[in-house]
């Protein structure tokens, strides 16, 4: 698993900690960090600059501490506690559809995706593609012919691309699992991005199993991706498409109520049996059968969000990436089991080069998680500004008194 590394530095000698100086920063996960999650800082052993940081210290209203002890040399390790996020896509012949400036649902969902795999915020999450109706690329390649994918060899030739349409069409189908399987960004992202910008999606599907999509993520996702549903860490479903479901509304016209409820009832279920949140994203209009599909994922997937992110505009589809990822950045970070002679009332956090004091009741600044010391947590505005993208370096050292707020 690729994770946010960030060195816990040891103070050598009997000097107090300072932060690292501009080439001793690591880099933290706020959005105006290309280099976006790598994190590393060196150990500043000069008495000088250990000078200056009690200097510093003293100006910001702590107390002067005298140390008689020689702090511990060894090198500490920590990183953001596992976030995984599968996105259910749906790849049904409507969304390619254009919208009002001339872009398709396909090309917007792909450029929302693209930025989120970048995006310095959420890079170092892991992700998994699953798009319905099911299919694999083989299963694509095997149906698809470039002519039916040319307009005018289109025009020529309709009668035969309907048969390849109807051969390729898998229905309602669901049961396959993800096309990208769940990995850290750095493998699954290329994955996705090379499934967004195959020639022949997205498909021909003419039916929408959402809710099928989502029972399975209830009823048979467990014995089939395990990692998704695993205890450490957290999970979320990200929903993105822009139509009602067509497989399982009854009626003529078709009623979508029963949709509607099993859309929040196996939501619900996913949350309260796994803790898995969900968020749904929708091409379309905000009231309506698919705005009340998309609503019933979002009122009862248990995230600040309970109501879907209608894309209205050119900008609709980042921001909207933008306020999950935001909601899901963990501020909950392990770290490595310490020596015997590690003291965890020596450890100081810094962002941006400003110590984060430390708050056993996490109204601010950060505490420890488990009484093993193997976790730490950033509480109040110090998470607000990780989840904001506002640091854009962390760094962390072992050795020294513990800063209080």
């Amino acid at each position: 698993m690729s994770k946010a590394w960030m060195w816990l530095v040891p103070c050598i000698g009997a000097a107090a900690c300072s932060p690292a100086d501009d080439e001793g920063n690591s880099e933290g996960g706020g959005r105006r960090d290309d280099g976006a999650g790598e994190a590393a800082a060196d150990a500043d052993d000069e008495a000088d600059s250990s000078a200056e940081a009690l200097a510093e210290a003293d100006d910001g209203g702590v107390e002067d501490v005298v140390w008689d002890n020689v702090c511990d040399e060894m090198d500490f390790v920590i990183a953001m506690e596992p976030v995984r996020v599968m996105i259910l896509l749906d790849e049904s012949s409507s969304m390619s559809s254009a919208l009002g400036w001339g872009r398709s649902h396909w090309q917007e969902a792909t450029e929302g995706l693209n930025h989120l795999l970048s995006d310095p915020v959420s890079r170092n999450f892991i992700y998994g593609l699953d798009a319905f109706p099911d299919g694999t690329v083989e299963y694509f390649e095997e149906c698809y012919d470039e002519c039916c994918a040319d307009p005018v060899c289109l025009m020529t030739r309709a009668f035969y691309c309907m048969g390849f349409s109807a051969r390729c069409d898998r229905g309602c189908a669901t049961d396959l699992p993800p096309v990208v399987e769940l990995a850290p960004s750095a493998e699954s992202g290329p994955l996705i991005s090379d499934y967004m910008g195959l020639p022949f999606l997205p498909g021909t599907f003419t039916l929408t199993p959402l809710l099928r999509q989502m029972q399975w993520y209830r009823d048979t996702g467990p014995s089939v991706i395990p990692d998704f549903y695993a205890d450490d860490g957290n999970s979320y479903i990200v929903v993105v498409s822009d139509g009602e479901d067509t497989c399982d509304a009854e009626g003529d016209p078709p009623d979508p109520a029963p949709v509607i409820s099993g859309l929040a009832a196996a939501t619900t279920s996913i949350r309260t049996t796994y803790g898995i949140r969900s968020f749904a994203i929708g091409f379309g209009d905000t009231s309506g059968s698919m705005a009340d599909e998309l609503n019933a994922i979002a009122a009862n997937g248990g995230s600040a969000f309970t109501t879907f992110f209608p894309i209205d505009d050119p900008t609709a589809i980042i921001d909207a990436f933008d306020s999950i990822s935001s909601e899901i950045v963990s501020c909950v970070y392990e770290v490595g089991e310490p020596s015997a002679t590690s003291d965890p009332d020596e450890v100081n956090f810094y962002f941006d080069g400003e110590v984060v004091g430390y708050d056993d009741a996490c109204t601010d600044g950060w505490r420890w998680a488990d009484a093993e010391h193997l976790r730490v947590e950033f509480c109040g505005a110090s998470c607000d500004a990780l989840k904001a993208g506002e640091v854009t370096a962390i760094q962390a050292r072992f050795g020294c008194a513990t800063i209080l707020l």
